[in-house]
């Protein structure tokens, strides 16, 4: 019997495994997968947003900005790559202008720290490379990146060092709930515990639905990356992002914490949760994207292109609720 069991070993599993350590619990977490960090979390931006874009009052608000100030002493305990480059929406048109200064305001009330907006000149004095067209922009000092698998990869060490066991290679069938004790029907026999997270990303609504919680729907959102050699790293210097649109931040352009610099990504609804494949039309349309903003891409640099799948939840906020009834 455990204390706790957690479904899901990416960024938010591992995070709250390694938080449970600190406590005299017996914790499993429970990954279908082979190892640590491989849904969503392997293949991301790996972009620490400053909490400016979340919509007042929400979950994601409060948690962009708190998570934004806490980033940096984590990576540091835990010897991961972690950068506060900062970050620039750009504004290209009037309309722009109005949305970034939208964005100020937002931030601001979010409780987003060195926040302003800048003008054409002092956005190319910062990053000459951005195309002269730019008419201004949000710049937002406490944009971060780092690692997104590498940290979570030292979450689950760290947590595992202070006790938590992990089952990889396990598929979860069937979640249900008898008096206290959830049972966990998976792949290698039944696991019991008396509490339950469920971090399962992009198949947490069907977790979800074994529960008998209140319905939601994870909506995979597919984004394609090209990532750029090392010899134009430093073709910019912050994370660079374009006016934000109803399905997210856009395409963006930005160094990488090991020196790299990337493009993307995309938006793309899928049916399917595990097409991680590229396309011809997708990742033109993100170089096309990105040199919308940044000059002198060349496609040459290219050393790879890959797909990530986002887990977006149909609420259009994080989720973290404890389900009124269980089945």
């Amino acid at each position: 019997m455990y204390d706790v069991a957690v479904i899901g070993a990416g960024i938010i599993g591992t995070s709250i495994a390694r938080e449970l350590s600190r406590y005299d619990l017996k914790v499993v977490v429970i990954e279908k997968s082979s190892d640590i960090a491989n849904g969503s979390t392997k293949a991301n931006s790996g972009i620490v947003h400053a909490g400016y874009d979340a919509k007042e009052g929400t979950l994601k608000a409060k948690f962009n900005v708190l998570g934004s100030e806490m980033y940096e002493d984590i990576c540091r305990e835990l010897d991961v790559p972690y950068k506060r480059n900062g970050s620039l929406v750009l504004a290209f048109n009037d309309e722009d202008l109005k949305h970034i200064e939208m964005l100020y305001k937002r931030g601001l009330i979010n409780g987003v720290r060195e926040l302003e907006v800048i003008d054409k000149n002092k956005v190319l004095s910062l990053e000459p490379n951005i195309q002269r067209n730019v008419v201004g922009a949000l710049y937002a000092k406490t944009g971060a990146i780092v690692s997104p698998f590498e940290l979570a990869i030292a979450l689950a060490e760290n947590a595992n060092q202070n006790g938590v066991e992990f089952m990889l290679s396990t598929k979860v069938f069937r979640v249900y709930k008898d008096k206290e004790v959830f049972t966990i029907e998976t792949s290698k026999g039944k696991v019991e515990s008396r509490y339950l997270v469920n971090a399962a990303g992009l198949f947490a609504d069907d977790i979800n639905d074994m529960l008998g919680g209140e319905r939601f729907r994870i909506i995979p959102r597919r984004g394609e990356y090209c990532l750029f050699d090392k010899l134009v790293g430093g073709m910019v210097t912050r994370t660079i992002f374009q006016t934000p649109t109803n399905k997210g931040k856009g395409i963006l352009v930005s160094p990488t914490v090991h020196g790299n610099l990337f493009v993307g990504p995309n938006a793309v609804e899928m049916d399917k949760k595990d097409d991680v494949s590229t396309t011809k039309e997708g990742l033109e349309e993100i170089l096309r994207g990105g040199s919308r903003s940044v000059k002198g891409l060349n496609p040459r640099d290219i050393i790879t292109s890959f797909t990530g799948i986002r887990a977006t939840p149909d609420k259009r906020d994080f989720i973290i609720n404890i389900p009124t009834k269980m089945q």
